[in-house]
């Protein structure tokens, strides 16, 4: 699956865009692999993107995902309501997920969550019990604005993580107790 190139702010400078109430992209995880490039992901309250497990129908993933190339400003800030989330979130991944290049300024809540759920709500598809095998990130730049509530990035349920360059600016919080407790 690729998502690329897609653009959904409105055309003239200052036109505020569409607005969705939730998510922009809401992914399940599988079998095929994913490639999010290039987009510009502003207009989502609860998060730019979300892939999460789909153990309803036992589709254990095996898949890779790759995130590069995105940028997302204002998150959640044409919204009047809050609603929570993350401008990136990954909740399960199995054949390696690859964070690159990606820009999130000015976010409501947080810029990057690797995280898992439950075994009630996700496969524990790994020997260790975490949701993700290995995480790569660099080149990112998340950078909090006025509005920001939570920390800048979460990592969690994770074998291993590969974090090379990024400018994170605010918190980085590594296997945080509130995603284990999900």
């Amino acid at each position: 699956l690729v998502l690329r190139n897609i653009k959904l702010r409105g055309e003239t400078p200052g036109s505020p865009g569409l607005r969705y109430r939730h998510h922009l992209f809401y992914l399940k995880s599988g079998r095929t692999s994913t490639l999010i490039e290039n987009c510009d992901l502003f207009g989502s309250n609860r998060t730019g993107f979300q892939r999460r497990p789909d153990s309803e129908y036992n589709t254990v993933p095996t898949d890779r995902f790759m995130v590069r190339g995105n940028r997302i400003t204002d998150h959640g800030a044409n919204h009047p309501y809050k609603d929570g989330g993350a401008c990136f979130v990954v909740w399960a991944s199995n054949g390696g997920t690859y964070i690159y290049d990606n820009v999130a300024i000015n976010f409501r809540y947080q810029a990057l969550v690797i995280s898992g759920q439950s075994t009630a709500r996700n496969f524990d598809h790994l020997a260790s019990g975490n949701q993700h095998d290995i995480v790569y990130i660099a080149g990112n730049r998340f950078i909090p604005g006025p509005q920001t509530e939570r920390s800048t990035a979460s990592i969690s349920s994770t074998d291993r993580v590969h974090l090379w360059a990024n400018e994170f600016e605010g918190r980085v919080k590594l296997d945080h107790e509130w995603n284990f407790a999900q």
